[in-house]
């Protein structure tokens, strides 16, 4: 299987963009670990396209002491 994640710079470098793909049958929880100190302090904003959702805007995702800790739905690009 290939890596399910894409990560990349805006085109102004002031936000990270992170795609990942759930291709499985079953909820996947993950721990996303950003380096560096910035992330701390900032909430991810979420969008997720699944069999319920089309390009949904979810709520802001808050730091954790550990990384952006979320649950990706089966079959799901969050």
């Amino acid at each position: 299987m290939t890596d399910p994640r894409a990560a990349f710079l805006s085109a102004d470098a002031k936000q990270l963009i992170l795609h990942v793909v759930n291709p499985t049958d079953a909820e996947a929880p993950v721990i996303i670990n950003v380096p560096g100190t910035p992330w701390r302090t900032l909430s991810a904003a979420r969008h997720r396209t699944s069999a319920t959702e089309d390009n949904a805007e979810l709520p802001a995702l808050p730091p954790a002491a550990t990384g952006y800790a979320d649950t990706f739905p089966a079959r799901s690009l969050t």
